[in-house]
């Protein structure tokens, strides 16, 4: 009977940690999602993404500027 009784208790050991590592999981991810929409970081990364492709483009504009003043250069 002893044994029956410490076998259910530990399995009850083991099952409260657990439900309290979900709900915690849950609610980290729940709160999560409410900074990210209050920060509003989808729309700040949304923006670097355009700011970096911008910047890529000028980058690739300046380089074939620059490669055809130095091909112009070296014809004179």
């Amino acid at each position: 009977m002893n044994a029956i009784l410490l076998q259910s208790s530990s399995s009850q050991g083991i099952v409260l940690p657990l439900v309290v590592l979900a709900f915690s999981i849950l609610l980290f991810f729940a709160i999560r999602g409410v900074f990210l929409w209050y920060w509003k970081v989808d729309i700040i990364l949304k923006n670097q993404e355009e700011t970096n492709r911008l910047l890529r483009g000028i980058a690739r504009h300046l380089e074939s500027r620059s490669d055809s003043t130095t091909r112009l250069d070296n014809e004179t």
